[in-house]
C-alpha cells in the first residue's frame, strides 16, 4: 500500500510531463498568504475540470458531472480555500484563493480536459 501511495504522485507528474504545452494553461500558480485571484486561459474549449489533492486521493470538486455537455453559460466549483469560476466552454476561467490563516502551506491540483488533451494546474498557497 505504501508503494502505491508513493508511486501515485510520480505517475501523475509523469502524465503531466507528457503534455508539453499544457494547453497554454500555466503549470503552477502560487498565491501568497493573503490569497488572490488569477485568470487563466487555454488554447481551446475546456470540456471538464476537477479539483483534487496533489498526489491523488478523492476528487474534491467536479464541474458539470465531469463534462460541460449541457453547454452551461457559467460555472462555479469550489473546495475549502480554492474557487474556480468560468463562463461557457471558452477555456477561460478565474482561480481564487482565500486568505490562509492556517499557518501551513496549502496545495491542490486543478485537472481538466481541453477537447481531447489533458492539462494540470498545481495551485500552491504559502503559509505563515
Amino acid at each position: 500500500m505504501k508503494r502505491i501511495i508513493f508511486l501515485l504522485p510520480v505517475v501523475l507528474i509523469a502524465l503531466a510531463a507528457c503534455n508539453l504545452d499544457n494547453s497554454d494553461y500555466p503549470r503552477r500558480i502560487h498565491f501568497g498568504v493573503d490569497g488572490g485571484i488569477r485568470q487563466v486561459r487555454g488554447s481551446r474549449s475546456t470540456t471538464s475540470l476537477t479539483i483534487c489533492p496533489i498526489g491523488g486521493g478523492k476528487t474534491l470538486a467536479v464541474m458539470g458531472d465531469n463534462r460541460f455537455g449541457e453547454y452551461k453559460d457559467s460555472f462555479i466549483m469550489a473546495h475549502d480555500w480554492l474557487e474556480v469560476k468560468g463562463k461557457g466552454m471558452n477555456g477561460k476561467f478565474t482561480i481564487t484563493a482565500m486568505p490562509n490563516a492556517t499557518g501551513h502551506k496549502r496545495e491542490l491540483m486543478i485537472s481538466g480536459m481541453e477537447m481531447d488533451t489533458p492539462f494540470y494546474i498545481y495551485v500552491k498557497q504559502a503559509g505563515h
